[in-house]
């Protein structure tokens, strides 16, 4: 595998090391994406407090989080984040987040069942989903943040990354357009 990969013994930062000691010593990798030429982005502040901290699917307040509308035109590759404001400094300690994403019905709002979103609710700073979306005519998607349990206030962020044309993903708190 050395071989193959072209790896030099020297002294430049890199370094060999075995799987099996990977795996004994590393309990986490993180990879870090860099968006570069003919990439897109956009980005919405929120905030769970009071009422609009409703908490995950599992509770009657769910609806009452921030809501975005996700519009797509075509059909984009795009990731979605979520992103929950630092704790360090301060008394709040993290809590668990997640999203998911719904189509819009016929009347305005959104179906009861989501599309897509965060497979589970994570401690993480930041969450993340990608996948190809699809135009649904003139109707947006309805991005639902959230964390697991209602009354946990904090300030947030959810972005997007698409490549392709610059318009071709607009992101929108509800009722902000």
């Amino acid at each position: 595998m050395k071989k193959k990969l072209g790896y030099e013994d020297k002294d430049d930062g890199c370094f060999w090391m075995a799987f099996e000691d990977f795996i004994l010593h590393y309990r986490n990798i993180y990879i870090c994406r860099v968006f570069g030429e003919g990439w897109h982005s956009a980005r919405e502040l929120g905030e769970w407090k009071g009422k609009t901290a409703g908490g995950c699917s599992n509770y009657g307040t769910w609806r009452d989080n921030p809501k975005f509308r996700l519009k797509i035109k075509g059909r984009v590759r795009i990731m979605l984040t979520l992103e929950q404001q630092d704790a360090r400094g301060t008394d709040a300690e993290k809590c668990p987040i997640g999203f998911k994403l719904y189509k819009a019905d016929s009347g305005g709002g959104f179906q009861s069942f989501s599309v897509a979103g965060t497979k589970v609710y994570s401690y993480d700073r930041e969450v993340c989903f990608e996948d190809d979306l699809t135009e649904q005519g003139s109707a947006p998607y309805f991005l639902i943040p959230s964390t697991f349990e209602p009354g946990l206030e904090r300030r947030f962020s959810v972005k997007a990354f698409w490549r392709g044309d610059a318009d071709a993903v607009s992101l929108y708190k509800e009722g902000s357009q």
